[in-house]
C-alpha cells in the first residue's frame, strides 16, 4: 500500500528547502520537490523532483545530475526521513522535466531515476 505524505515530509523539509520546496543543488539547476510517496510495506520512499532543464536540447544529461542526485539523498531526503522515524530502507529519487502522474508512462517527458539504500544513516548508490 502506498501512502502519500507529501505534506508531512514537505513540512519537515521546508526548513531545509524553503516554502516553495526549491532545492539548491551542486549543478545549479532549478529543482523543486513536488511529490513524496512512501511505501511502508516494502520500506521504499520515492522523492519526485521537478527539474525543467533536464533533457532539453543541450540540457542537463544524467551524467550532469549525478552529483545532484547524491546531494538530494544525503542532504535532503535522509534527514527528512529520519525526522519522521524512517532510518533504513530504499529511496528512489526522480528528476522530471515536467510533473507527471505517478505510474503513468509519459515518454514525451525526460525523467531520470536513481535508487539508493539507506545504510547507517547514509545514502548508498544502487543499481536497478
Amino acid at each position: 500500500m502506498m501512502k502519500r505524505c507529501f505534506a508531512a515530509i514537505a513540512l519537515v523539509l521546508s526548513a531545509s528547502i524553503g516554502a516553495a520546496q526549491q532545492v539548491s543543488v551542486p549543478s545549479g539547476l532549478d529543482i523543486a520537490l513536488y511529490d513524496v510517496i512512501l511505501e511502508p510495506a516494502n520500506q521504499t520512499a520515492r522523492f519526485r523532483f521537478l527539474a525543467p532543464q533536464i533533457g532539453i536540447e543541450k540540457g542537463a544529461t544524467f551524467t550532469d545530475v549525478v552529483p545532484d542526485l547524491q546531494y538530494l539523498c544525503d542532504k535532503i531526503v535522509v534527514p527528512g526521513l529520519a525526522e519522521n522515524g524512517w532510518t533504513d530502507g530504499d529511496v528512489v529519487i526522480s528528476l522530471s522535466a515536467s510533473e507527471v502522474e505517478f505510474g503513468v508512462a509519459s515518454p514525451e517527458v525526460v525523467q531520470y531515476f536513481q535508487p539508493f539504500s539507506i545504510q547507517a544513516g547514509a545514502c548508498m548508490w544502487e543499481d536497478f
